[in-house]
């Protein structure tokens, strides 16, 4: 590792000015030693104002066999600071800094190649939501109930700035009803259903990704996040865990996700260009096997005439509201799906 390009803060024996070098060492080694269940990655961008408040949700989980890899990637304000406060409090902390700003999916990449290779689970949470108390303790429960589940993931409910939740409901429902096409026909899948490449290649039914624990040796299998896939990595390695094997549905509330200005997942327009581009590499991926390309072949009409109808649902309720621009842009999407729906499933 370059000293230039990077710092790794680990303040392990810091306040141990009393004890003797043996029993230090000894302490050490036998924290270098352990190898935690669960390595969590925090990937934080001048995100002092909410990073606490996540780091706290943390230290509150009931599971307690975990470490925490900070990427702090290129923050100009105090994030870094604050990271540090809780790296001298907890060993289970590690502070990692990178001196120039790479981007969400850099950030959790650099997380990967830090965290303890040897742990059972990997999770990604983003430094500006917090996870219930029972979140890492009830997603592990499901993987080891469900064996041969590749990750487990959950719902969320949407918080403000203060933490206070809005809009009850809204965001656990999203989560919780998982489409996929049976029959030629649009259905949701129910609860006691697992979500699989045939609901998760319509569309991210995961998010944020604070709510789906992996697998290490499934993620080691796929690769780390894709830098040419910005704004939709996290759907696009769901879509390719999900080739491995089914991802277990929980239903139940783990995390608070936070709607604020500064949050990237507000950029909408943006996020409809990246969900378009990670949706046309994944249909034509070399992954897809046989099984795969029947899958994507089959569900392309049936969901692109479900989304013309729900666009135009859309747009009828804006109208009714005088958000006449807004049902103008409903209808413009409605009006692509209906021309992908004539136009058929692309050749794979």
């Amino acid at each position: 590792m370059k000293e230039e390009d990077s710092t790794i803060v680990h303040n392990y024996n810091e306040g141990n000015e009393g004890g003797s070098m043996d029993t230090d060492r000894i302490a050490s080694d036998e924290r270098l030693e352990h190898i935690p269940e669960i390595s969590i990655v925090i990937p934080t961008y001048n995100g002092e104002r909410f990073l606490a408040m996540t780091l706290d949700s943390v230290l509150a989980q009931t599971f307690t066999d975990w470490e925490c890899v900070i990427v702090d990637d290129g923050s100009t304000d105090g994030s870094a600071a604050i990271a540090q406060g809780y790296v001298e409090k907890d060993p289970r902390f590690r502070l990692v800094r990178q001196e120039k700003n790479g981007g969400l999916a850099n950030a959790r990449n650099r997380g990967i190649d830090e965290i303890n290779q040897h742990s059972a689970y990997v999770i990604f949470l983003d430094s500006d939501d917090v996870w219930t108390n029972d979140a890492l303790g009830s997603l592990r429960n499901a993987l080891i109930n469900d064996r041969s589940a590749v990750a487990a993931h959950g719902l969320a409910h949407l918080i403000d700035s203060n933490g206070n939740e809005i809009f009850p409901g809204q965001l656990q429902k999203q989560c919780a009803e998982r489409k996929i096409v049976r029959h030629n026909r649009v259905i949701t899948l129910s609860i006691n259903e697992p979500t699989c490449f045939a609901s998760i290649i319509l569309y991210c039914q995961i998010f944020p990704p604070g709510l789906i624990l992996i697998r290490h040796n499934i993620l080691n299998c796929v690769g780390k996040f894709d830098l040419t896939t910005p704004l939709a990595e996290d759907w696009d390695m769901w879509i390719r865990l999900s080739r491995k094997g089914d991802i277990h549905f929980l239903n139940r509330d783990l995390l608070g996700y936070r709607r604020h200005d500064n949050n990237i997942s507000s950029k909408e327009k943006h996020m409809k260009a990246a969900n378009h581009f990670a949706y046309d590499k994944a249909i034509h991926s070399d992954e897809n096997d046989i099984h795969h390309k029947k899958i994507i072949q089959d569900s392309y009409r049936p969901f692109q005439y479900f989304y013309f109808r729900e666009k135009l649902n859309y747009a009828k309720s804006a109208i009714a509201k005088g958000e006449y621009h807004n049902a103008f842009m409903q209808f413009g999407y409605g009006v692509k799906h209906f021309i992908r729906y004539l136009r058929g499933a692309p050749h794979l």
